[in-house]
């Protein structure tokens, strides 16, 4: 398992001397997606790596699963409704994150009216004035 904004890994397995590896992202058929004893994936998922005799290639193991996992945390925050907006103003919001794992953080406010933006660690929030007109008979 590697943490979201990571690199993704070399993925790696030992085989016997006079042996080939083949990479697969299916248990059983299929085709090939690499050949070696190292594949670095594109994406997270389940491989299957298949050691193959290089004299005899009829002669095969069985695959073996290695799963890739990216792990990817969630933090909600409520805003006390007292600390409103008052209209008319900008305010900058500030999100503090540490990660102890080196990953990458990525941010997401909702609801996102009124936001500069709404996936940066600090965005401007503005209030605006509106208008209720009402027509009359």
């Amino acid at each position: 398992m590697i943490c979201a904004g990571d690199p993704i890994p070399t993925l790696l397995v030992t085989a016997a001397s006079g042996t080939m590896v083949n990479w697969y992202n299916t248990p059983t058929g299929g085709t090939a997606i690499a050949t070696g004893w190292s594949f670095t994936p594109t994406q997270a998922g389940i491989y299957y790596a298949e050691a193959v005799s290089v004299d005899d290639t009829t002669c095969r193991s069985g695959r073996v699963a290695v799963e890739l996992s990216i792990d990817e945390v969630t933090v909600n925050a409520v805003v006390d409704a007292s600390g409103a907006i008052p209209e008319g103003t900008t305010v900058e919001l500030a999100a503090f994150a540490t990660s102890s794992l080196d990953g990458a953080l990525s941010y997401q406010w909702s609801p996102s009216d009124d936001l500069s933006c709404n996936m940066h660690s600090n965005p401007f929030a503005t209030r605006h004035h509106y208008h209720i007109y009402r027509s009359s008979d």
